[in-house]
């Protein structure tokens, strides 16, 4: 039972994480994806369309796999295949041969204890142009998960003035 409350939690963690919360639709969510591939044997497809924002904003695409394991921290390997819709001009990403690294901390965990755990794979699809104009595809292998970060600079923050000299 303790498992599947476990599994239940990381699920609904990921099916969390890529809501948007911009009230301004954006191009992308009207535009149509009928132009892109339907699938792929053995992938799953992901549109993102990204909420339009004020000023500056980078990418990243975190693909991962859902495994169990212990308190050690781990990462992985993928591949990132970057497609372009004949005539259109138009970009899609498959990540697939999710591999995870061997190297990890050595941390003393309790014995015995393995949780479940979301292993993402390494940063190529990190610091991406923001594009609130059209959907992103994606499509990922089978039994991989997708998320999504949205970084902003406020500008209010981002000023530093000279002392006063």
């Amino acid at each position: 039972m303790k498992k599947f409350i476990e599994a239940s939690y990381i699920a609904l963690l990921a099916a969390t994480s890529t809501v948007t919360f911009a009230t301004e639709t954006s191009e992308a969510q009207n535009m149509s994806i009928d132009m892109f591939p339907a699938k792929f044997e053995g992938y799953t497809r992901h549109v993102i369309r990204l909420p339009k924002l004020e000023g500056e904003a980078r990418l990243d695409l975190l693909p991962g796999r859902v495994v169990q394991g212990d308190c050690n921290i781990q990462s992985a390997n993928v591949a990132v295949e970057k497609g372009n819709v004949e005539g259109w001009g138009y970009s899609y990403y498959k990540i697939s041969e999710f591999n995870i690294d061997p190297v990890m901390t050595m941390m003393a965990c309790p014995a015995g204890v393995q949780e479940m755990k979301v292993i993402a794979g390494d940063d190529q699809l990190q610091d991406m142009r923001y594009n609130d104009r059209m959907p992103l595809v994606v499509f990922v292998e089978n039994g991989m998960t997708l998320d999504y970060k949205i970084w902003r600079v406020n500008p209010e923050e981002a000023s530093i003035e000279a002392p006063a000299g």
